[in-house]
């Protein structure tokens, strides 16, 4: 299966541009199709670094690693890292392979995990105290992370997973794994702007985020789906069954992503996020999940408020307890 970018060169990225942008509504503003290295011209993403960092410094600021979803890149959450580092987090955004400053970087399950946890390392080391950095992921970031805290359960403290809200991956249902399939197919035979344009007509339908946000975060930089098989690779790769029961921290649990969450295009047969990570929660966040509903588009500020409480009401420096003795035979 071709991707998006197998079209004509001169096609095969879109964006709005700066002049686009300050003439015109973000909604009604013209999304203009143009070459790679147009592209790497008028992206507002500053190409020469893959990661920005927010907030005081890290010894002595717990430390939060935003990974965002397929197609975007670190300015994806730039908007909530700012308001974390308002509240008192050191803040780093990166880019996945394959997207933003690593668009040319081979994407896959392994390479995606190399990189946060080389980037974890470098900008987001343990506090001076000893607090570990928080994980926060959204769709493919989301995915990518429930494996990753399950492999490396020493790394972070406590893991925020938002906007994946379906089992994709092992043991999905057939309607989910037939929304795959159905999304491969739509990044082999649809244009770039037509991809953004429709993602575009989704955040205006569900009104989760303003025109100006929209427009930092993926209608100026771009999105990136040349690598879009390997992004659904990664989804039927996923098992959060098998890794995440490994992590002991905290994890707010994946809010369905419509607020029916049976009425899901990838399967009305899934599991139900919540009541599934409490099962496997034996963590002091049991009783303080993050229970929110959103789609696809996360609900900016409404989502930063209830991760922050979450956050507070949950002391992730400290260990989780051992887990409760099994119930007494019948």
């Amino acid at each position: 299966m071709g991707c998006l970018w197998s079209k004509s060169d001169d096609s095969a990225f879109a964006l709005v541009t700066e002049a686009e942008a300050n003439s015109n509504d973000a909604f009604k503003s013209k999304i203009t199709s143009m070459s790679k290295e147009e592209f790497l011209k008028h992206s507002s993403l500053d190409f020469s670094s893959t990661v920005d960092t927010f907030g005081p410094p890290p010894d002595g600021a717990q430390s939060v690693v935003f990974v965002h979803g397929g197609g975007g890149c670190r300015a994806m959450f730039a908007w909530h890292a700012k308001q974390f580092a308002e509240a008192g987090f050191h803040c780093v955004c990166l880019d996945l392979p394959g997207h933003g400053a690593r668009m040319d970087d081979k994407l896959s399950l392994e390479s995606a995990i190399s990189t946060i946890v080389e980037v974890t390392n470098q900008y987001a080391p343990p506090t001076k105290t000893g607090k570990k950095p928080i994980y926060f992921g959204g769709s493919l970031g989301g995915y990518i992370g429930m494996e990753l805290v399950g492999r490396r359960p020493d790394l972070f403290s406590a893991a925020i997973i938002t906007m994946c809200g379906q089992n994709v991956g092992v043991g999905a249902g057939l309607a989910a794994r037939a929304g795959l399939v159905m999304m491969s197919w739509m990044m082999g035979w649809l244009s770039a702007s037509t991809v953004l344009s429709g993602m575009r007509s989704a955040a205006k339908s569900n009104g989760h985020i303003s025109g100006p946000l929209l427009l930092e975060s993926s209608l100026r930089t771009g999105m990136f789906f040349q690598q879009g098989d390997e992004q659904i690779e990664i989804l039927r790769q996923s098992n959060p069954t098998a890794s995440l029961p490994s992590f002991e921290g905290p994890v707010t649990p994946p809010p369905p992503t419509t607020t029916k969450p049976l009425s899901s295009p990838l399967g009305r047969d899934d599991f139900n996020a919540v009541q599934f990570l409490c099962h496997l929660r034996r963590s002091p966040g049991l009783q303080n999940v993050l229970k929110s509903t959103c789609t696809h588009t996360p609900p900016y500020p409404q989502h930063v408020h209830s991760v922050l409480h979450f956050l507070r009401k949950v002391d992730i420096s400290k260990p989780p307890p051992p887990p409760p003795p099994p119930p007494p035979p019948p």
